[in-house]
């Protein structure tokens, strides 16, 4: 039915909630698609700090209005940065010593936030912030977590494929 659904146990679910995506519980079916998907535009944002964000939104998602894919990462002051932190530690099988929050977000030509219509298909997001993360981070137990905005929210797949190590010779 292309709706993110929350699945964290014994919480009270709000529009604020948090679904772990972990790689390895991915459903295949959710996966982010290889190629374009027929009937969808791509969308992509690379910021100057090495964030890149590809999206796949079915092409009548916004109703025909031009939109632009922006994505910021959240300063630690700021109240998205605060509530994601909160929901992490109100999780009880999220352990984690560190994170990255990040609104990322379709914005019309006005500026103003809009959000994809969840009736006409899902919505495939692919990020690669690792390069935000600092240099201690053992970047094989990086995780990605959605925070769900509206009820009817259309994401069903958010995807961090960090690039792979280069090889060393021995």
């Amino acid at each position: 039915d292309g709706e993110l659904t929350c699945d964290l146990p014994e919480h009270v679910h709000s529009e604020t909630c948090v679904t772990p995506l972990e790689p390895e519980e991915a459903l295949p079916d959710n996966a982010f698609p290889e190629e374009l998907p027929e009937g969808y535009t791509e969308y992509s944002y690379d910021s100057e700090d090495g964030l890149s964000v590809l999206v796949y939104a079915p092409e009548n998602a916004f109703g025909g209005q031009a939109v632009t894919l922006k994505a910021d990462k959240l300063a630690e002051d700021s109240q998205g940065y605060m509530d994601a932190q909160a929901n992490l530690d109100a999780a009880e099988d999220v352990e984690y010593d560190g994170f990255v929050a990040l609104d990322i977000r379709f914005e019309d030509e006005a500026g103003t936030e809009v959000e994809p219509d969840a009736a006409q298909g899902p919505v495939y997001v692919k990020l690669d912030a690792l390069a935000l993360l600092p240099e201690s981070a053992n970047r094989a137990s990086v995780a990605v977590q959605h925070h769900c905005t509206e009820a009817t929210d259309p994401i069903v797949a958010v995807s961090a494929e960090p690039e792979p190590e280069p090889e060393m010779d021995p």
